[in-house]
């Protein structure tokens, strides 16, 4: 049975929201050790129990995951009737015993008794036992559970959690990595810092920032690099963003650890690090490539060899692709295309064999020849067509060409041809001799 004496409930204890719990037993037969008979408020209560007899009163709670039960604390107030043996938390005793905690008709007029608890928690249900020692006809307890100073926890909790848009990317895409710092508490967090390197596989990495106050936000300056120190307000909660470019190549294991500032601790849910770690999947990356000593100095007529290489820096090796060569204007190629090429123009049309993967290299050669001068002109190898390929933009190279004739005469023009000489007609050639000893002639009769 349980008995709530009207002196202690809420509208006479000191606490003013709590009620004090007695055990009785009304009517009970008188069996059982001495009786102890008692009139309050015209009630007679006989409880048949032996002295000195205990009482157990539980209190249970559930912990929040992310409070660090190393750092989760409370003040407990409390009067008990007689005294307190014991506390017991999760099976182990906590402390035993305590100061009696007072009892009378006007407990307002009595001092509590103040104890702080600090464990052992564990995160989820938590319970607390209070054993209550009584030599009389009835035994109560009665307690408030406070913040010891601000909150329940002495240091501030800081959740992190980090994320990426995708779980596997392929190369030359957009990745945008997530990292999320989160006060729990009431209370600002000052110089926390947050580390958080650069995957190997990500290219022009760039940090942001963004809160979730709307006003007052702890975002740190731009340009932000990591590690980042930063503020956090009580339940603020700070959005990191990196942005970059996949690579070829290398890893995109990306992990946040979080170093928090004075007051602060990490949350027990997530700990102080937070690892995510997309996949890049393999494929073939083909690109071209001058052969070194290819020439650039070109004589008028004469041919000369030029060699491209076809490199797959890729993950995965090729099965198919395109290599075409462009020449400039006034160049032709000459000789026997190479086998799986053909000649169209001023272009030639290769079909590449399949490349392995990791610089793997196919090797065209050909001949072209200048029809004319030269300067200031290229050769333009490109790939194209390639069966799962995602970068592109190292598809292209080329290679510079001049050319002069023979003798190193003659006017150049950039990419185009030398300008011709002027020609002149046979009669024009005989008028212009005539002219001439003319004028020869007027010159002596001078003299």
């Amino acid at each position: 049975m349980r008995y709530e004496d009207p002196a202690w409930t809420a509208g006479g204890s000191a606490f003013a929201d709590a009620k004090w719990v007695s055990p009785v037993a009304e009517d009970a037969p008188s069996t059982v050790g001495v009786n102890h008979t008692r009139i309050r408020g015209n009630v007679n209560y006989d409880y048949a129990y032996s002295n000195p007899y205990y009482n157990m009163y539980r209190f249970q709670f559930t912990l929040a995951p992310e409070v660090d039960s190393n750092h989760f604390e409370f003040d407990m107030r409390y009067y008990t009737d007689d005294s307190m043996q014991g506390v017991y938390v999760n099976s182990t005793t906590a402390m035993s015993p305590l100061p009696a905690g007072g009892f009378h008709s006007n407990p307002t007029t009595d001092a509590s008794q103040n104890v702080k608890l600090t464990g052992p928690w564990q995160a989820g249900l938590n319970t607390i036992i209070f054993s209550v020692k009584d030599t009389g006809w009835s035994a109560g307890f009665l307690a408030r559970m406070v913040p010891t100073v601000r909150s329940f926890c002495n240091a501030v909790p800081i959740r992190i959690a980090k994320t990426a848009d995708k779980t596997a990317y392929l190369p030359g895409e957009s990745i945008t990595y997530t990292v999320t710092a989160e006060n729990m508490g009431v209370d600002t967090v000052t110089a926390n810092s947050l580390a958080d390197p650069t995957p190997a596989g990500v290219q022009n990495a760039q940090w942001n920032c963004s809160s979730s106050l709307a006003t007052g936000a702890s975002c740190p300056t731009a340009p932000i690099t990591a590690p980042i120190n930063f503020d956090i307000k009580a339940g603020e909660k700070l959005t990191f963003t990196l942005t970059g470019t996949t690579a070829q190549t290398g890893s995109l294991s990306n992990t946040a650890t979080l170093t928090p500032g004075t007051g602060g601790v990490c949350a027990a849910d997530t700990g102080c690090t937070q690892t995510v770690s997309p996949t890049l999947t393999p494929v073939p990356n083909l690109t071209p490539a001058w052969a070194p000593g290819t020439p650039s100095a070109l004589t008028v007529g004469t041919p000369a060899t030029f060699t491209v290489n076809a490199n797959n820096l890729g993950e995965a090796a090729s099965t198919d692709g395109t290599l075409t060569i462009t020449l400039p204007a006034d160049m032709a190629f000459t000789g026997t295309p190479p086998a799986g090429c053909v000649v169209g123009g001023s272009s030639m049309s290769c079909t590449l064999p399949a490349i392995g993967a990791n610089t793997r290299t196919t090797a065209i050669t050909f001949s072209a020849q200048a029809n004319a001068e030269i300067v200031n002109a290229a050769i333009t190898a490109n790939i194209s067509d390639v069966t799962n390929e995602s970068l592109l933009s190292d598809n292209a190279a080329t290679t510079p060409v001049s050319a002069k004739k023979p003798d190193g005469g003659g006017p150049i023009h950039n990419g185009g041809t030398a300008q011709p000489v002027p020609v002149f007609a046979p009669w024009a050639l005989a008028a212009m001799g005539m002219l001439m000893a003319l004028s020869g002639w007027f010159v002596r009769r001078r003299q």
